[in-house]
């Protein structure tokens, strides 16, 4: 991974919107930009916005269906995220 594109990735993180799409994607598994607007109560432009850096910086990916656009997140996304979830519950346990 190259420094700009490690760059792109926690600047992606660093935005608390941003992560709460992260986590209700990797709930959720897959949903459209109305999913998101309606789960986490963001105007349309905010989850279009966040979910385009997130589609940018690697971390979500884009099936279009028809007129709509479904969003997943990636394999680094889930890595990202499992870790963090597990560093958790490590520290819980502990």
């Amino acid at each position: 991974m190259t420094l700009s594109r490690l760059k792109d990735v926690f600047s992606a993180l660093a935005n608390e919107r941003r992560l709460a799409i992260l986590l209700y994607l990797k709930e959720r598994g897959e949903a459209n930009v109305s999913d998101v607007v309606e789960a986490l109560n963001l105007f349309q432009a905010n989850a279009s916005q966040g979910l385009k850096v997130l589609e940018l910086a690697g971390l979500v990916s884009k099936r279009r269906e028809g007129n709509r656009s479904y969003y997943s997140l990636t394999p680094l996304a889930e890595v990202i995220l499992n870790s963090v979830v597990l560093q958790k519950a490590e520290k819980g346990a502990a």
